[in-house]
């Protein structure tokens, strides 16, 4: 009988709980697994006036202009803050 909020898979042809079917672990390599990651779009840096292309050339854009990368805390902060002065200038729409 199906039980209501089991999740079911096929094995042998049956459908069978999935709590009950043991994890199919194939053997663990010893090599060692890279992380990947994307490198970043280009973008215009408003603080050099120029091109940033890249994880590295954002690096050096922020040594050479004496800027640092925005904490994402940060702008939620600084949005309430603007708002609370309730400076219009700074309104983002969608943000509400």
């Amino acid at each position: 009988m199906i039980e209501r909020g089991v999740v079911y898979v096929f094995r042998d042809g049956r459908l069978v709980p999935k709590h009950l079917v043991p994890r199919e672990v194939g053997p663990k390599s010893d090599l060692p697994c890279p992380l990947i990651q994307r490198d970043l779009p280009s973008y215009f840096s408003v603080a050099s006036q120029r091109w940033v292309d890249g994880r590295s050339d954002r690096r050096e854009d922020l040594a050479r202009t004496g800027c640092r990368p925005l904490d994402p805390s940060e702008k939620n902060w600084k949005l309430n803050e603007r708002r609370r002065r309730g400076d219009d200038a700074f309104h983002v729409p969608g943000l509400d």
